[in-house]
């Protein structure tokens, strides 16, 4: 299948600022878009059965999937632009259906949870940073105490009695 980005160029997808009916051609395009879409989602467990190692298998498995969510939000935009239509319509519950055959994959199952995964370990990097700058900014407090404590005695010894 082509770059997603290619897609977005694409001179055969409506503008923002097009009517819904103006162009039924682009929603024709987008509509044969998403039932090609559909078709590969169909097939991309079997990705896991191909390749030369499962290292290759399941990063192709993954980069598809991704390709699948990056190009169906795309498209999502594209459509939620318009107003509502019969082909509008279509193409949303065309996107609904890739939508739930995607999550129930084994690779978009994998990817969620892969998401949920990483949004934990993001808080809680986040939190251990939180508390590394916290721990930093009394380690340099601490310094300056010291600091200051020398040059009081420094200061003390220097000065003469009297």
């Amino acid at each position: 299948m082509e770059d997603s980005n290619e897609h977005v160029r694409d001179p055969r997808i409506v503008k923002a600022t097009e009517p819904c009916t103006t162009e039924p051609k682009n929603w024709s395009f987008l509509k044969m878009e998403c039932e090609g879409t559909i078709e590969k989602i169909k097939t991309l467990d079997s990705i896991l059965l191909e390749g030369t190692s499962e290292e290759q298998k399941l990063l192709h498995a993954i980069s598809e999937s991704a390709r699948v969510y990056t190009r169906r939000q795309e498209i999502s935009a594209i459509v939620d632009a318009y107003t509502p239509c019969p082909e509008k319509h279509h193409i949303l519950i065309l996107l609904r259906k890739i939508r739930s055959l995607d999550e129930e994959s084994f690779i978009g199952k994998a990817m969620v949870a892969f998401e949920d995964t990483n949004f934990k370990s993001g808080f809680l990097k986040q939190l251990r940073d939180m508390k590394e700058l916290d721990l930093k900014k009394r380690e340099v407090d601490a310094q300056n105490f010291m600091r200051a404590l020398q040059l009081t005695y420094l200061e003390m010894a220097f000065k003469k009695p009297g």
